[in-house]
Order: structure tokens, then sequence, then C-alpha cells
């Protein structure tokens, strides 16, 4: 419009637009849903948003759909025009009239929230154009406008996509910087633009496609609510959506006892009647009273078996929640397009379970024509001094704390269950110590029975041994002594069997108590084929059970003399500079560490078995056995520790219980210890080290 002396128009200046477009908005989602409710008044059935992020600071975003698009006459006299209210139109009916979404025709500015450049191109019926708003490097004081563009000069990442349309709108943005969105966040993206729309009341759809790396293939995808409805534990519904037959019958609450978290409990509608509707007249913004009109809360509003993440999903796996999308809110929608994205906060309830609440409600009177705007000057909430949201508030309260009072009482019972578990598990547990504590009164009694019965026998054993003693020769007393010794390692193993035979009787007998029987009976089993093996050797006197000599002596004696010829396996004892080992030792521990040096090397196929024995000044003895066999498994270089483990065998077919004796005996009768060496080239290397004293 042009000025006259009697009147003068105001006229919008770039910074006005900008300073406007940045302050109606708080994040890119709420300004891109602004620009889909634009497309969506023009009666699109179908609308797609793009999101090049392969470059996320200076990204781009292509929203467009196949609505009845704009001619040059509605761009000059309808777009441009700031603060035009569409519902004024004298082209819409009263029916269409009603079913706008915008209102002050300051919609359109969402695109300079997001971008200080974007172009504007619209196939009309007869017409098709394309448009820039470019307000880099201008004045703030300068006029806007739109310049006209050649289409074939711009590029769009959607034209495959576009040119199948023939009526509709696109709008392309550049260098938008969505630098802090991450790929884990396009799904809760996604939620939240599904969320900007009623469930089951949007007339279009939406389809969202994300390039995430250059020259990707675009994909649309359509926007679904991702609304977990089986993770509903109670339901208030006057719809007809039947979110009740969305819910499951049971659902699981979370508890610290497993056992009661695995309880599953049933759902609730509410029953309770609320007082949803009604009249009332309402103060308009000049003062002036309006007529009777009629309200009307319309929606669903549900509470949360339970908001954490990992738990809810066993409920419903749709549970998102992420940096990007938050489910528990109350979504307040006005003509089907969210006015308040969690109305939860007008309600200002403190309880800890109004974090659970969530739901999508309308109510349409907050945006009546007839009634003044009551959105804020951020275009994401509502006045609440407004009558009309304190009337809204007034009915949503005894809903609320009616749902909110069915999860408190539920987890109270949760509560009283996890005390009488705990009880319960107290007086159980001290039944049990007190049958343990019984038990173990009785097993000492028997076992003390059992000793007094075993002591007497070997009392009455070693009398009768006294006896033949004195009745029988030399030869015969070796033997004799020999025999008994034999007799005591017997004696042990039937102990091991009788209390291992108890204890399994009795549901008792553990697995490492097992295994470490089966070792001991391995032990003493190898002890009596070595006292079998073992003659009348030289200066050594076997009739007691430890001696006092020269070990050295006594392992080349016993090679010699043992070995010598029954094996295939050629041994030779050496002595560095005959040194002698004055100890006191076990014949029998002693012959079952040769005993199974031998048996293995013979297993592992070696010809040649080298028995070195020295002793330094300091008197630390070292016998090394070394053979030229197959040596030990590649697999078990770097862990021959585990090969002195009782079962584990570095020989195929090999039992595995050598080297465990072995070890035991170095390290529990000489207080020394046994190395495998895992550097030589061929054969096997084991070296014993001790001191004499």
């Amino acid at each position: 419009m042009e000025n006259s002396q009697n009147e003068i128009f105001f006229n919008f200046s770039y910074f006005a637009l900008k300073l406007l477009g940045k302050g109606l908005y708080s994040n890119a989602w709420t300004a891109i849903a602004e620009l889909v409710a634009n497309s969506l008044d023009a009666k699109a059935k179908q609308v797609y948003i793009l999101l090049d992020m392969s470059d996320k600071e200076h990204a781009t975003i292509e929203i467009f759909d196949n609505g009845f698009g704009m001619d040059y006459r509605d761009i000059s006299e309808k777009y441009v025009l700031i603060g035009k209210d569409k519902r004024l139109d004298p082209n819409l009916d009263d029916a269409l009239r009603n079913t706008v979404m915008g209102r002050k025709g300051i919609g359109k500015l969402a695109a300079l929230y997001l971008s200080k450049q974007y172009y504007l191109v619209t196939k009309a019926p007869n017409e098709s154009s394309a448009w820039c708003l470019d307000t880099v490097g201008t004045n703030e004081s300068d006029i806007p406008s739109l310049t006209r563009v050649k289409q074939s000069d711009l590029y769009l990442s959607c034209k495959k996509h576009w040119d199948k349309i023939d009526t509709g709108t696109l709008i392309k943005l550049i260098d938008v910087d969505l630098t802090h969105v991450g790929s884990q966040t396009i799904e809760g993206i996604k939620a939240r633009l599904a969320d900007f729309y009623q469930l089951d009341a949007l007339s279009g759809e939406m389809h969202v496609a994300v390039i995430t790396e250059k020259q990707s293939e675009v994909e649309f995808v359509k926007i679904e609510k991702s609304i977990a409805f089986k993770n509903f534990y109670a339901l208030f519904d006057n719809t007809d959506l039947r979110i009740k037959d969305k819910m499951k019958s049971h659902v699981f609450l979370a508890s610290s006892i497993p056992e009661i978290s695995e309880r599953k409990k049933e759902t609730l509608q509410l029953d309770d009647v609320f007082n949803c509707t009604g009249t009332h007249r309402f103060v308009r913004g000049d003062g002036e009273i309006s007529d009777e009109m009629t309200y009307q809360l319309k929606g669903w509003i549900a509470i949360h078996a339970t908001i954490d993440k990992t738990e809810a999903h066993r409920n419903d796996p749709l549970f998102l929640k992420n940096k990007a999308y938050k489910p528990t809110q109350l979504r307040l929608y006005v003509r089907n397009k969210l006015a308040v994205e969690n109305f939860m906060t007008y309600i200002q309830n403190t309880q800890a379970f109004a974090n659970y609440i969530e739901g999508e409600i309308s109510f349409d009177i907050l945006d009546d024509n007839n009634l003044d705007d009551i959105a804020t000057s951020n275009r994401q909430g509502l006045s609440e001094e407004d009558e009309r949201v304190g009337l809204l508030v007034s009915i949503l309260k005894p809903i609320i704390t009616n749902l909110i009072s069915k999860r408190v009482k539920i987890g109270n019972d949760i509560r009283s269950e996890e005390n009488d578990y705990r009880e319960e598990a107290a007086r159980q547990a001290k039944q049990d110590a007190e049958a343990v504590a019984k038990q173990l009164a009785q097993d000492k009694v028997e076992l003390s029975r059992n000793l007094d019965l075993k002591e007497v026998q070997l009392a009455q054993e070693k009398s009768r041994t006294h006896f033949l003693t004195k009745t029988i020769s030399p030869n015969q007393i070796s033997y004799s002594k020999r025999f008994h010794m034999v007799k005591t390692n017997n004696y042990t193993i039937q102990t091991i069997i009788q209390s291992a035979s108890m204890k399994y009787a009795r549901n008792r007998l553990t697995f490492d108590e097992m295994w470490q029987g089966f070792a001991k009976i391995s032990l003493h089993t190898q002890r009596i084929n070595a006292l079998l093996s073992l003659s009348d050797l030289a200066n050594f006197d076997m009739q007691e059970e430890y001696i006092h000599g020269d070990l050295y002596q006594f392992i080349a004696e016993y090679c010699e003399e043992i070995f010598g010829q029954t094996m295939n396996l050629n041994i030779e004892t050496q002595i560095v500079d005959n040194h002698s080992c004055i100890k006191r030792f076990s014949p029998q521990d002693i012959a079952v560490i040769l005993d199974n040096v031998v048996s293995n090397s013979s297993k592992h196929g070696s010809s040649n078995l080298e028995i070195t024995m020295r002793k330094d000044a300091s008197g630390h003895c070292t016998i090394t056995f070394r053979d030229d066999g197959r040596g030990i498994d590649k697999a078990a270089v770097g862990m021959t520790e585990e090969l002195f483990e009782f079962g584990k065998s570095y020989t195929p077919g090999g039992t595995g219980v050598g080297l465990y004796h072995i070890k035991n005996i170095v390290e529990k009768k000489l207080n020394g210890y046994a190395i495998i060496n895992e550097n030589v080239v061929k054969g096997f290397e084991l070296q014993v080290c001790f001191n004499e004293i």
C-alpha cells in the first residue's frame, strides 16, 4: 500500500522479520512442524520432510507437499503479508474455516528461524514459480522481498519426488545448523514430529528422509506415532480410539526383588465419571462477556507402569526415551495441532508419579474463532492467566490425581510384598541356620565316634605289626614296613571316600570338595604304586615315611634300579660337580615325581630323558628334567601355569594329574617351586627348585 497525506503505512524491515523468526520458536523441530502445518492448511494429503545432514553445520532441509499450491496473486497478497489471519479469508466457508490450524499468519516465519536464506517453489493449477528470500548481507533497515529465480538453477535433493506432484508447495532451507543432532536421536526426532499432530486425527501423511552421507539415495519413510500403550498401567479415555484395546491386560512393575518383579499386575481403566463437558460465558479481551459457549475435553490420559527404559521394554519395546524425545508428556492439541508439548507444567503436580503421565487431549475452546488468541509470544505455550486455561486445569486435576493415586497404591502394594518376602526370607534363613547348626553338631559327634574307632583300629594294627617284626626276617621286616605304609595310604583313601559319601547322602557335597577328593585319591594311589616299586636301595632306610639323606643320590639310584631295566626310555642322571643334597624327604613323594616325569616323557614319544642335579654355593638346589619328545602343544605356550592345575594335560591322552602332584609335592614337601621352560626348541623341560635346608 502507498502512503497518503492522511495515512502512513508501517513497513517491516529485515531486522523485524529476523527478530520475529528467532523469537517464535525454541528448537528446529517446532519450526519444522509449523511449516508442515502450513502444508496441511493447504489441504495437502502428503507432506515430505528431507533432512540432508551429510554436512551438519551446513545442513539442508526440504519440505514439500501436494496441496493446492500458490499462484502469483496468492504469493503477493497473502504469503508476504505477515499477520494475515487465514480464517478471515472470504473464500473459506464455515466448515473449512473451522479446520484451519493457523491463525496469526506468521507461521511462515518458521523458515527464518532455521535459515537466513530459503527458497519457495510452488505449483498452482495453471502456474509454477520459484522465489528466494535471502537475508545474508542485507541492511537491517532494508525492506524484505522475494526474488524470482529460475527453477532450473535450483538444485533439489528431492527433485525425483517433487516432479511427480501436480500441485503443491516446496520450501528449501540452506545452511541450517544441525550440529548437535546425533544419529541416535533421529528416531526421537521422528517421534517428536509425529507428536505435533494428534493420534488418528491427522488429515494427511508425513514422510521423512534423512541423508547422513553425500550422494546417498533419498528414501522417505512414513512417520508413525511411537506410543508405548503396552506399558500403561491405568487409563482415562473418552475418545472413540479404544485405547484400552491397545494396552496389555497385565504389566510388569519394577521391584528390587527379582521374584516380585516377575509377578504381573492387572492394568486398570478409570471408571469414575469426570465432568469434561459444559458451558461457560468467557470474558473477551475488550471486557465484553461472550454468549454461552460449549466446551469439551476430549482425549486419553495414561500413567506408565515404569519410566525406566530397560524395565519399560519388558512391557513394550516401543518405549522410546532419549535426549531428543521424552514420551511422558501430556500433549495438548488445538485443532489437531500441538499447542503445548507438556501441559503437566500448567497443572503443577509435584508428586513423583506425575512424571509417569502421558496423554493426548484436545480443548478447542482455547482457539475458538469468537474468542481472543491466547497463544504466548513464542507460539509454544498458552497464557496461564486466561480463564480457559484455568478451566482446563480444573477439569484435568481430578483425572490426573486419580491416575497417580492408582499408581501410588500399586507401588505401596509392591513394597508390602517386598517386606513380606524379606520377612519370610529372614525366617527361612533362621530355620536353615538352625538346621545347619543341628546337623553340624550331629556330624561332629559322628565324626568324633569314627575317629575314636579309627584310633583303636590303628593301635591294634601297630600292635600286630610290632608282634610280626619280632618273628620275621630282616627282608620280611623291610617288606612289612612298606606294606604298612601301603595300608596307611589305603586308609587315607578310604577315609576320603567315606567323608564324601556322608556329605553326598545329605546333599551337601560341593563340586570343589569332590574335585579335591579326586586329587587326594590320585596322589595316594601314586604313592602306593611308588611303594610297590621301591627296592632296598643302597644306603637308604625305607622303613619310615620320611628319611634324612642325600636326595640327589636317591634319585640317581632310583632311576638306575627302578627304570633301568623296564623302560624303553634312555634315562641319564648327572650330579654336577658331584654335589650332595642332604635333606629330609619322603621316598614315596620323590618316587611320585620321578614316575610322573618318566611317564609323561614316554607318552610324549621321547627317546631320551636327562636329569641334571646341581647346587650353588648358597645351598639352592635345582633339578632339571629335559626330554626330546613332542613338547607341549603350541596352544599352551603362554599358559603353562594352567598345566599344573588338576585335570589339565599337555600330553594327548594324558590325565592331567602328574604335573599337579609334582607341583604340590615340591611346594608343600620341599618348600620349593616347579616351572616349565617354554623356550626350549625341542622336547619338554621341567625345573624343580628348592633350598637344601
